[in-house]
């Protein structure tokens, strides 16, 4: 495992190489190398393939078998990272782009997820029986959440939008059926206060919230304790 928080580490600084220096180019437009390399601990190559191209990035210093490869698409898309650790992710895309699951096997294990999208609905399946379904309105705002499947307590959650922003998130099943979060706006349009209620509407907290001049968040306070924010 940590092997492969390594390995992480190290695409990640790849990622930013290439974004902070300038590089080479092949037929799809990715880095074939990058400059000055010896100011790096990384060897980064990519090659076109029959599907788009490959990415493959070494620690220099390190075994050769602990490298990533990941392989992308013509448009870019991830389809797939395999890492030295013996671990590979696997992504599946819809026609129209959208993403169709993901899988994650190695060391053992494995895991991976179908995803079924339609304009106002994302329904996940996993393979451990899980399945979290996402509904949407038409404005692209989620409108509710979720679960069913074994081992899990079938949660459900609606979502209530003011303006395009959130305005109430209400429990709708699982142990906290009945329950219910509210944030209401200032005159400023801000979320001026955060209000939780019980079943029933009975209220169980409210977080009140000051902003300065600038409109950056400078205290929070309830009935047992006032908090202080100090910026630059």
């Amino acid at each position: 495992m940590n092997k492969l928080r390594f390995l992480l580490l190290a695409c990640t600084l790849a990622m930013f190489a290439l974004v902070a220096q300038g590089h080479a180019a092949d037929a799809t437009g990715d880095a074939t190398a990058v400059e000055t390399p010896d100011t790096l601990p990384l060897a980064l190559s990519t090659g076109d393939t029959a599907t788009g191209t490959k990415t493959t990035v070494n620690v220099k210093g390190r075994p050769a078998n602990e490298k990533i490869e990941i392989s992308s698409t013509v448009g870019g898309g991830t389809t797939a990272k395999s890492y030295g650790a013996g671990i590979t992710e696997t992504y599946t895309v819809n026609p129209d782009g959208s993403s169709g699951g993901w899988s994650i096997v190695g060391q053992g294990q494995s895991l991976n997820t179908t995803i079924i999208q339609t304009p106002d609905q994302t329904k996940s399946q996993f393979s451990g029986g899980l399945e979290i379904t996402e509904d949407f309105y038409k404005v692209g705002l989620r409108s509710g959440v979720s679960t069913a499947g074994a081992g899990t307590a079938n949660e459900a959650r609606t979502f209530t939008y003011e303006r395009l922003g959130l305005k109430e998130e209400t429990h709708t099943g699982g142990p906290w059926t009945g329950w219910k979060v509210e944030f209401v706006p200032d005159l400023k349009g801000r979320v001026g206060a955060i209000q939780i209620a019980g079943p029933g509407n009975t209220p169980a907290k409210e977080f009140t919230l000051g902003y300065d001049g600038a409109s950056r968040l400078s205290g929070s306070t309830t009935t047992e304790l006032n908090a202080i924010y100090k910026t630059p």
